[in-house]
């Protein structure tokens, strides 16, 4: 257990640190597996399962005006 109050603080801050990271949406591990990634998608745009650009643009621009008021 924790010997003082001010671990406790250290290991919620830790962990507040880890959960804010940002999380990669994929990983690879090779340029063939970047490549495979990148052939996935590029067939689901084919299937017209892709996501228009007008609403990635509004998304995008809502992420950024959320970063701005957390950092001040």
């Amino acid at each position: 257990m924790y010997q003082s109050a001010s671990e406790v603080i250290r290991a919620g801050l830790r962990l507040l640190k880890i959960q804010k990271a940002p999380k990669p949406r994929f990983m690879v591990s090779s340029m063939d597996g970047l490549e495979k990634k990148l052939l996935v998608g590029i067939r689901q745009l084919d299937r017209g399962e892709g996501i228009p650009g007008e609403v990635v643009a509004k998304q995008l621009r809502g992420r950024a005006e959320v970063r701005r008021k957390r950092s001040g």
